[in-house]
């Protein structure tokens, strides 16, 4: 399936009053994703995901291609996705066949609902350390319709991924973890900010 989105970084969090009451949340929850790679760094190298995403009960385990870049700073790339009966086995069968944990990220997405674009997946996610985001994917012309409609700065779209966002934050603000991909958790930042 393509996946074509784009994210907005919400400097001051989620407003729904920007929207008009036009959106609406569906439910929200702690998603915690792992990402894995070999121990070469291979799929990171090519710019590509296998993640293990866990939120609610669910677990999902998702491929993605490498980015395609467009002058409209949204990401495209094919993305595979399928849900799995259990968290804790997928993990023994992905580090059975030699992948490690690159990534482990956690946040609280929130998703909504459109009255004026039903067709687009809307999510708001809250990250450790980074902050909010928001997330529209679907169709690009749909997509670029709900930016104009709603004003939306995009000067604030990042088509960086959360951890590249988290590691960039990491030097900006001078943050040592022995290995920061794996500390970008709630957990993580409330050690940091108790060590303060």
């Amino acid at each position: 399936m393509k996946e074509i989105e784009v994210k907005i970084k919400l400097p001051n969090g989620f407003d729904s009053n920007l929207f008009n009451e036009e959106l609406f949340i569906i439910n929200s929850s702690l998603v915690k994703d792992v990402y894995y790679d070999n121990i070469d760094g291979t799929l990171l190298k090519q710019d590509k995901v296998l993640r293990l995403r866990s939120y609610g009960g669910t677990t999902l385990l998702a491929y993605k291609n490498s980015r395609k870049e467009n002058s409209e700073k949204m990401i495209i790339r094919d993305e595979f996705e399928t849900k799995v009966e259990n968290y804790d086995t997928a993990d023994k069968i992905l580090l059975g066949l030699d992948y490690t944990y690159r990534d482990i990220v956690e946040k609280v997405r929130t998703n909504l609902k459109s009255k004026c674009f039903p067709n687009l997946s809307i999510t708001i996610d809250k990250y450790p350390f980074i902050g909010t985001f928001m997330e529209i994917e679907g169709d690009k012309d749909e997509i670029n319709h709900f930016l104009n409609k709603y004003n939306i700065d995009r000067d604030n779209q990042d088509i960086k991924n959360c951890t590249e966002a988290f590691l960039d934050y990491c030097s900006i603000k001078g943050i040592q973890f022995d290995n920061p991909r794996i500390h970008f958790t709630f957990c993580d930042e409330e050690k940091l900010n108790n060590s303060k």
